[in-house]
């Protein structure tokens, strides 16, 4: 609705003005003969001085023609503008001697005024010709004027003017009035008549009092404006009398306007005095004498008084007076301005006295007087007076300019003014007419350029060959030329002639040329002067004739004065002199020819060095190649004897040079060492005639290659100390390279320099420190400038980066860019990247450009080490917290670094880059102010209704504009810069400003795109703008509000800001944002208070984006109008009063009541608006500034006084009006001067209270009188009661239809509304826990009484009503779901969760897990939330009751969120059903040769029960681990137990055989209480058995298999007494402690070997009866190994223990001298790592465990075999896992490896990194990351907060026979058995906290005081870099 407002108002005021220009141009056409134009023909200038228009017309063109200016007034009137019409409205025409001048005061009658700023007027120029036919003109002028003066005095050639300040002063303004004693007007004031504005001239005969008709018929000119009274005089009125001031004579009219009303008396002083003389001449000198103080019009003290000179009506600064010699002096009576004679701003006047040429010099001069007073405070003096000097001779002058050279006489004759023509001259005998063209001779007009004034001159050439020229040889080659002249001028436009005779004597000279030579890199250069004999020489290299064209590689340029020639250093004819360290030495010499003869006239010659590494290629492979230069010394010298010092290596030969090709090892070649670098070292040697000689010629010849080398170390985890980085040092090899754009992508290549650029194009540059693999060293910019030359010292020098920081002077600072890690950047702390634009490599006055600028960058090395976190933050260092602070002093980490040549060019070579700077020719000031004219006309009439739109942004802009490129930088002819003076900024910027007002608008509005439909809807509700944003845009979004005021500058609504500023920023239930503002609020935009315009900007963005917000713009136009005398608005957050305060002027007289005069008012300060708040303790006077400092709001507009508070200000009252609560201020402002005080009622009281409720109503009383808005309540009476619900204002019908009601007595005014009645709406809201709805209604009221307009906007809101969930159980256990719905809710309850058991699922992850919610939407508006899950659901839990019977319980917790305050609030809901469905597991057991078995089929509660063996919960892994077999198809679980698996019961172990048990048991998944057992048992047969117990227990059995055989009874230990238990005929059966029967420990690594043996005795036959025996030795050796801190066991169980358990299964048996030892296996040692980064540089160490980390992050992993020499060995990762506990068998398990492959199904996933093969073993060494696959928000909810990973690896032995290698992943199902050696290990990988957030988590544990000073100090330098970027954009704003 204000849009289209706005649009009507503007297409109605579009049409006003097209009307009016249609009324003049119908005007005009009207008159005969006429003819009508537009614009002006190109005679008419116009301009702005102060407060006049100014309009000049060419004298030229009018010369002959009749002309006449008139004045088009605002009704299309036109006027013409004779002598009494002008001195009557403030017009002035003047007569100079070029132009016409017509002046106007802006405060003339027919100009058109806008709010006393904008002033508009239109002129009609008719110019009637001889042959009467008559052209018209219009010309259409717009001045800006402000600020005003409380008084300004204008006195013009013919009239003057008076205009003095009448409204009471805006508060913003504080300024004083005048403070004259009105004694002598008041008894004439008292008496006039009421309502009307009259005069009071105070003669010496008397008092004179009129009317302002009266007035205007004596011609005076009388007038108001919005702020201001105009009183205008010609000089010579009978109300005028002539006053001598100091002897200075002025014409003085006194008198006094008022305006008198009932109960007000408003008087104001309108006297005005001109001076009429004060002109005197000296020499050279006008003086200009003036009173200083002006005492017919001053009649209080003057405190302070300032003066300004001008000319023409500008006025000019001391810097231009000083520049022109004026001066302006001043003593205590007089000003005094001295002006010379000829100063530039007057004019010089031709004349010709007794045939004497002289001038006379006429100026306009101007005084501008200020001076502050008791009584206006500031008064404005302007005076414009035109002064002309008498005749001045000028005697004339002839200089001799003859050009010798070019046989030329050249002759001036001067000075003269412009109006002096050359009309013939007379050479010797013959005359000639100038204006006919003659070959004998040339004539044109020239300008001396040292003379300002008499600057015009008549050139006159003759050549020397002409006949009227006599020749005459006077000897000694010298020749004399005699010229006789006589000149016949005139004086323009008088006619006026005149004569002068001249003779010119002329010899003639040569001068001969002269040259100079340098050399670059590559090339040597001549450049040679020419001299006179250009046509008599040619140039020549030896026998070779030069031209302009390349040849044999010479160059050769010509540009008319001098002659350059390029040699390359290698061309022919080029010498080589000699070789030595210092490089070699060439020359090569040129010739100056006769053209005729050839006979040489001058000889040159240029020699240079250059440096021999030119000659020399180092390649990468090794290969180096060498130039050898033959030598101009060495004549004759065979390049064929040019050798290395091996002589073999032979060169390809050419005349000049000979080239050697070899590599570093061949040749002779040499090699040392320096530092990180291999120099090859070899020479080039000529012998000369005799080999026994030294060389006569040499050259040494290096190349230097780094060297690169890696040393792994390896160490021992527990044995080392952790490793540390050693600081070590070396040399710093930098490099600086330019980027071709931003990316960084492309660098540009060494041939590719110099490098091109034009003004205003970046540069990218890019510092690296090289070979250097240190991650833990950062390089920074230490400083980094640019020079003209390659030197670093060179000059100038321009800074670009100081102290590592941006240059700050720089108004284009460089610009840092981040260095992100790719394949070309490894390590981005080695480099540094920025950006500089070329505009800063310029010199002087910018107008002269360098040409090619080389960079350069000074580096230091920061280490970042933990200790040096906070010392290496940024790029910005400090120098003490740098590397390289050595002892010795022996290091250097500083070092320097330089770019290649950048060539900047000032002229873009596109038209696209040329538009981006404003372009400006060298135009005349004529032409630039026809130019300006003719754009401001064009724009004014396309861009009439949006000038006025964003008026002071587009001023502020167009200045910044001028200053940052009119005032230094414009682009002129030839592309050259020129520097543009500040004067013409000025005007150029007063141009633009009027010029691009309306395209600037249209360019601001478009970059701030309009708000997408839907977003808002707005209306105007009375006096407020009510604006609503969808909730749809605002979901889930960060989003903000701002306002933008007239100037374009942007304010963000703060709560503070909109209690003070007058907004209200709310939010409905639905998520929608409710903006409600006054139209007097701070920021909107006022015109006229009846026109009210609201720019409104709103950002919306992604929460965690908001750098990426979208930005609307929506402005929104009210309009109100009439306004009440007061009007009060009582918001949510703040009270606001408005009062008129309008005095009327001339043009409408109306009558007010005068208010009285209070005392606190008579004792108040002169010359402020003040306040009075009356308080029940006394009174409190405040001044504007005392109240502004604290919340309130005062201010003015153009009509009114505001005051605005908010409800908690201290000056409050809380009162109790008819039981409802007031707040209420009671003040008095007012404005005091020393005759007049104003005062106005500014009492403002809200109701904050008056709701009652009862059980379905809601009551608002609301008290019909206030007292302290009403005193006479007896009188009161009702205008009208109004009631409003939304912002909608409600008619009595409506009223009715909504059941609302609307009533009123004698003390209150009373409304009712249903609660839940249309207009409201209800929300959802939740008190400790328990869910409820209020209601609420937007409801306003406006009572009118009298003047007053009375506003309440009040907000209700019911009691919280709770409203407890309903829940519904519609399951059909036989369908097997649950079906449960939960309701009834408003629309702003969301299910956002259900916690099931122990898991939460979101709404958003029900379906991946089963379940199924949907909404179901009821009639009366509410909805129900339905849930449905299968009994199947792991959540539901079920417990077994009894048979085959089940009870499935749904125990589950809705969690609810209520929009958009976010709360949420839990609702738990039990469900239980009975079905009888279970199927129970059954087993079936088995046994084979070696192993145990159990085929279990599961039933239907496989997911409720858990296996387990002993206390061992059955899985892969532990299955795995126990070397258990396990297959489960989840139908049925096959269990394979090895019969010397760990819990294996051994029920019977003996020599028949060994009983063997497996149990199985099914527990409960939740109580662990065993539902079902299952066993198996089976018998085995005997065998060879060794078993050791834990508790130090062996029982062996040993078998008798010798021939013959033997008794088993008779089988002993090592101690003899240690006899078998059982025997039988083959076996016999030992048991025994470790500690006993002889045996022996030994400790081998980590284990204990416990040892026996088992013998059988042999039988000892007597010596003296020896007999043979056939018993053969036997013995059984037994070994029990036990680990040191860990048992690895078997159980067996003796017939007499049944429940016995013995573990054991490592024992070792090693028959007697035959059986094979094997080793003893050793705990490897397994060390795993966190890293930091993909690249395995730097990890985590123990103190900063466990690691913190986002979730969006991956973890790079690294589980090494640590002190393992064995090459054959390797390391596989078996399975690898995440679980919440530090257990490896915690649930729940996250499996991310798998039989050595990556699983991708898994919330877990793992990417395995390849390991270099210069790692040493590292074929022992695993690494891989694990990243967490992306999460939904709802998933990112059940995140795990913190998980521990585990792995599972295998250490294996390759097997050589088979080519196997167990160095692989994902091949363990392919056969292990190729492994000779295969032992498993489990190892953990640490503990990491995860973080859904965007930062990383705070660390604990054993470093969390070091973490949180870490984050303390990192929080405050990021605060104070925060506040330093903001302080730097509000300075640059600023």
């Amino acid at each position: 609705m204000g849009t289209k407002q706005q649009d009507k108002t503007g297409t109605a005021r579009t049409m006003a003005r097209v009307l009016f220009f249609g009324l003049v141009l119908a005007g005009a056409a009207a008159a005969p003969d006429s003819r009508m134009q537009t614009e002006s023909a190109g005679f008419v200038k116009t301009e702005c001085r102060d407060s006049v228009f100014w309009v000049g017309l060419d004298k030229h063109f009018l010369a002959g023609k009749l002309w006449q200016i008139n004045v088009v007034d605002q009704s299309g009137y036109i006027v013409p503008v004779t002598p009494r019409f002008a001195s009557q409205c403030g017009y002035t025409i003047a007569v100079d001697h070029q132009n016409i001048e017509f002046r106007a005061s802006i405060l003339s009658c027919g100009v058109h005024i806008l709010n006393d700023e904008q002033f508009n007027l239109t002129v009609q120029i008719q110019v009637s010709g001889t042959d009467m036919s008559a052209s018209t003109y219009i010309e259409t002028l717009s001045c800006m004027y402000s600020p005003w003066a409380g008084r300004e005095v204008f006195c013009e050639e013919n009239y003057m003017q008076v205009s003095v300040q009448r409204n009471i002063p805006t508060i913003e303004e504080d300024y004083a009035q005048d403070a004259e004693d009105w004694a002598l007007a008041f008894p004439e004031a008292v008496d006039a008549e009421s309502g009307m504005w009259q005069v009071v001239f105070h003669t010496s005969s008397g008092k004179k009092t009129m009317t302002v008709k009266e007035a205007h018929q004596l011609n005076y000119g009388i007038n108001t404006t919005d702020s201001r009274i105009l009183f205008r005089a010609p000089y010579h009125t009978k109300e005028a009398e002539v006053v001598s001031v100091h002897g200075i004579p002025l014409s003085v009219i006194r008198s006094t306007s008022f305006y008198r009303q009932q109960w007000m008396i408003l008087l104001i002083d309108t006297a005005v005095a001109c001076p009429l003389d004060g002109i005197s001449f000296s020499d050279d000198l006008i003086i200009w004498t003036l009173p200083r103080i002006f005492t017919p019009i001053v009649t209080s003290t003057v405190h302070q008084d300032n003066s300004s000179m001008g000319v023409n009506g500008i006025k000019l600064d001391p810097e231009r007076m000083a520049e022109r010699n004026y001066s302006l002096n001043k003593n205590d009576t007089s000003l005094a301005i001295k002006v010379p004679i000829g100063a530039q701003d007057g004019y010089y006047k031709s004349h010709v006295v007794d045939g004497q040429y002289g001038i006379k010099y006429s100026i306009n001069l101007f005084l501008e007087h200020l001076w502050k007073d008791d009584t206006w405070e500031l008064n404005k003096m302007n005076i414009i007076h035109p002064v002309t000097t008498p005749f001045i001779p000028k005697p004339l002058v002839l200089t001799d300019d003859t050009i010798p050279e070019q046989w030329l006489f050249n002759v001036s004759l001067g000075n003269f003014l412009p109006d002096v023509e050359l009309q013939k001259v007379t050479l010797g005998s013959l005359s000639f007419p100038v204006d006919e063209q003659n070959q004998l001779f040339d004539v044109y007009n020239g300008t001396t350029p040292n003379e300002t004034t008499l600057n015009k001159i008549f050139v006159l050439e003759v050549p020397m060959e002409s006949p009227v020229v006599d020749r005459k040889y006077i000897g000694d080659g010298v020749e004399q030329y005699t010229l006789d002249i006589i000149y016949t001028l005139a004086v323009v436009p008088e006619d006026e002639i005149f004569t002068y005779v001249a003779q010119l004597i002329h010899k003639h000279d040569i001068v001969l040329p002269v040259a100079n030579g340098f050399c670059d890199e590559e090339n040597m250069t001549l450049v040679i002067t020419h001299g006179t004999l250009d046509q008599y020489w040619i140039p020549f290299i030896g026998n070779v004739q030069l031209s302009l064209h390349k040849h044999d590689g010479y160059i050769m340029r010509e540009n008319g004065t001098h002659l350059t020639v390029t040699v390359p250093r290698d061309a022919a004819g080029v010498v080589h002199e000699a070789i030595d360290h210092q490089g070699i030495r060439s020359r090569f010499d040129f010739q100056l020819k006769d053209n005729k003869s050839l006979e040489v006239l001058m000889n040159f010659s240029v020699s240079c060095s250059f440096s021999t590494t030119d000659f020399i290629t180092c390649f990468p492979n090794g290969r180096m190649v060498i130039t050898a230069m033959n030598l101009g010394t060495q004549l004759g010298m065979d390049t064929n004897k040019l050798m290395l010092k091996d002589p073999t290596c032979k060169a390809k030969e050419s005349e000049f040079q000979a080239v050697f090709e070899f590599s570093a090892e061949s040749c002779g070649t040499t090699r040392r060492f320096e530092k990180d670098y291999m120099i090859y070292e070899n020479e080039v040697a000529y012998m000369g005639a005799k080999s026994t000689e030294e060389p006569t010629y040499r050259l040494a010849i290096s190349c230097r290659y780094p060297i690169n080398d890696s040393v792994h170390l390896q160490f021992e985890h527990q044995l080392n100390p952790l490793p540390v980085v050693v600081p070590g040092f070396g040399p710093i090899i930098l490099d600086m390279q330019l980027a071709k754009d931003k990316s960084y992508a492309t660098l540009y290549k060494e041939d590719e320099y110099p490098v091109v650029k034009y003004l205003a194009d970046p540069l990218y540059f890019e510092v690296q420190l090289l070979h250097n693999e240190d991650p833990q060293i950062e390089l920074f910019l230490q400083s980094c400038w640019a020079t003209g030359s390659p030197e670093r010292d060179g000059i100038p020098q321009w800074p670009i980066i100081v102290q590592s920081c941006e240059y700050e002077a720089d108004p284009r600072m460089t610009i840092f860019h981040p260095v992100l890690r790719n394949e070309r950047v490894r390590y981005p702390s080695h480099m540094k990247r920025f950006e500089v634009e070329t505009f800063a490599f310029t010199l002087g006055d910018l107008n002269i450009l360098l040409g090619e600028v080389y960079f350069h960058c000074s580096v230091v090395l920061c280490k970042k080490d933990p200790i040096n976190k906070l010392l290496c933050p940024g790029k910005c260092v400090p120098r003490k917290q740098r590397m390289g602070r050595s002892v010795d002093g022996e290091h250097h980490l500083e070092g320097s670094v330089s770019s290649g040549a950048v060539l900047i060019l000032a002229e873009l070579p596109t038209v696209e880059n040329e538009m981006r700077d404003i372009q400006m020719e060298s135009y005349s000031w004529p032409v630039l102010l026809i130019g300006g004219v003719t754009t401001i006309v064009c724009f004014i009439v396309i861009g009439i209704v949006g000038c006025r739109y964003h008026k002071q942004f587009v001023h502020n802009w167009i200045y910044s504009r001028l200053k940052l490129y009119g005032c230094t930088r414009l682009k002129g002819n030839h592309g050259r810069l020129v520097v543009v003076p500040r004067a013409l900024c000025y005007r150029m910027g007063s141009l633009l400003r009027l010029a691009l007002v309306w395209t600037l608008f249209i360019t601001n509005v478009w970059m701030q795109s309009s708000p997408p439909q839907g977003l808002l809807q707005s209306h105007c509700y009375g006096r407020l703008f009510w604006i609503q944003l969808n909730a749809s845009f605002l979901q889930d979004k960060w989003w903000s509000l701002s306002v933008a005021d007239s100037t374009g500058e942007v304010h963000l609504l703060t709560q503070s800001l909109a209690n003070e500023c007058g907004y209200t920023v709310s939010q409905d239930p639905f998520g929608n944002v409710l903006l409600r503002a006054s139209v007097l609020a701070c920021m909107v935009v006022n015109e006229g208070d009846d026109l009210f315009r609201l720019n409104l900007q709103i950002r919306i963005a992604a929460i965690g984006h908001m750098e990426k917000a979208s930005t609307y713009l929506h402005t929104m136009t009210c309009s109100y109008f009439p306004w009440l005398a007061r009007e009060i608005l009582c918001e949510q957050n703040y009270m606001e009063v408005s009062v008129q305060r309008i005095i009327p002027g001339i043009e409408n007289d109306y009558n007010e009541d005068w208010m009285a005069v209070v005392p606190s008012a008579q004792e108040a300060e002169n010359a402020i608006w003040q306040a009075v708040f009356h308080l029940p303790e006394g009174t409190k006077t405040m001044t504007v500034n005392e109240i502004l400092s604290t919340h309130y709001k005062i201010g003015t507009t153009v009509s009114r006084l505001l005051l605005r508070a908010p409800y908690n200000a201290t000056e409050i009252e809380q009162l109790m009006v008819e039981n409802v609560p007031v707040s209420s201020i009671r003040s008095t402002t007012f404005y005091k001067q020393e005759w007049m005080i104003f005062l106005i009622d500014t009492t403002v009281a809200c109701p904050t209270d008056g709701t009652t409720f009862t059980e379905n109503k809601i009551n608002w009383r609301i008290p019909r009188i206030i007292p302290s808005l009403s005193s006479q309540e007896e009188q009161f009476y009702d205008d009208s009661i109004v009631l409003g619900v939304d912002g909608v204002v409600l008619n009595p019908d409506r009223i009715a239809e909504l059941n609302y009601t609307l009533t009123y007595n004698d003390t209150n005014i009373l409304v009712t509304i249903p609660i839940g009645a249309e207009g409201g709406y209800y929300k959802s809201h939740v008190i400790e826990g328990q869910y409820g709805i209020l209601y609420l209604i937007k409801l306003s009221a406006e009572h009118q009484w009298e003047l007053t307009k009375y506003t309440i906007i009040h907000p209700v809101a019911t009691p919280f009503m709770p409203r407890p969930p309903i829940v519904t159980n519609n399951t059909i256990p036989e369908k097997r779901t649950f079906n449960v719905s939960v309701g009834n809710f408003l629309p702003d309850v969301d299910l956002v969760a259900l916690t099931i058991g122990t898991q939460t699922v979101t709404v958003d992850q029900a379906d991946k897990v089963g379940i199924t919610i949907y909404e179901t939407t009821l009639p009366n508006n509410t909805k129900v939330y339905v849930v449905e899950v299968p009994f199947e659901n792991e959540n539901v839990k079920q417990e077994h009751l009894h048979s085959n019977v089940r009870n499935y319980i749904f125990d589950v917790i809705y969690v609810f969120n209520i929009s958009p305050e976010n709360e949420t609030f839990n609702y738990p809901v039990k469900i239980m059903e009975e079905l009888p469905d279970i199927v129970l597991p059954r087993a079936t057991g088995f046994c084979d040769e070696k192993t145990l078995y159990l085929l279990v089929t599961q039933g239907n509660l496989v997911h409720y029960w858990l296996p387990f063996i002993d206390q061992m919960l059955v899985t892969q892994k532990s299955a795995r681990d126990y070397g258990y077999l396990l297959v489960d198809n989840t139908t049925h679980i096959l269990i394979g137990a090895p019969l010397s698996g760990r819990s294996v019961i051994y029920e019977e172990l003996s020599l028949h055989g060994i009983i063997a048990r497996l149990n199985l048991t099914l527990k409960d998944k939740n109580t662990m209480k065993i539902e079902m057992p299952f066993s198996v048992v089976c018998n085995f047969p005997p065998a060879d058995l060794a078993v050791c117990f834990p508790n130090g227990t062996m029982v062996i059995t040993a078998l008798v298999d010798t021939l013959p055989e033997l008794d088993p009874s008779k089988m002993v230990l090592k101690d003899g007494k240690c006899q078998p238990k059982e025997v039988d005929h083959r076996r016999a059966l030992f048991e025994f402690s470790i500690d006993s029967c002889g045996t022996t420990r030994t400790i081998r690594g980590n284990h204990l070997i416990y040892e026996n043996e088992v013998s059988y005795p042999r039988e000892v036959i007597p010596i003296n009866f020896p007999v043979i025996t056939r018993d053969p030795d036997y013995r059984l050796t037994v070994l029990c190994q036990y680990e040191l801190n860990d048992t690895l066991s078997v159980g067996i169980v003796k017939r007499y223990q049944k429940d016995a358990q013995y573990p054991g299964n490592s024992v070792q048996i090693v028959r007697g001298g035959k059986g094979k030892s094997k080793k003893p296996r050793h705990t490897p040692e397994l060390h795993s790592r966190i890293y930091k980064t993909a690249d395995y540089l730097d990890f985590y160490k123990d103190e900063e465990y466990p690691v913190a980390m986002n979730w969006t992050h991956a973890l790079y992993f690294e589980v090494e075999l640590m002190n393992n020499k064995d090459h054959q060995t390797d390391l596989l990762l078996d399975h690898c896992w995440m679980t919440t506990t530090p257990d490896h068998n915690g649930l729940p398990q996250w499996h991310f490896i798998q039989a050595g492959c990556e699983n991708k199904e898994e919330m877990f996933v793992a990417a395995f990194h390849s390991i270099s093969n210069t790692i040493q073993h590292s074929h022992q060494l695993k690494r891989f990351e694990v990243k967490i696959q992306e999460l939904s928000p709802a998933e990112q909810t059940v995140l795990p907060k913190k998980v521990y990973g585990h792995c599972s690896v295998i250490i294996c032995r390759n097997n050589p026979d088979t080519n196997s290698s167990c160095n692989e992943q994902c091949t363990m199902e392919k056969g292990q058995s190729t492994y000779l050696d295969m032992h498993k290990e489990d190892v953990s990988l640490g503990e990491v906290w995860l973080s859904a957030g965007m930062l990383e988590q705070a660390k604990i544990g054993s470093g969390l005081i070091q973490s949180y000073w870490q984050w303390v100090l990192g929080s405050s330098l990021a605060i104070f870099l925060i506040l330093v970027v903001v302080l730097v954009k509000v300075h640059v704003h600023h």
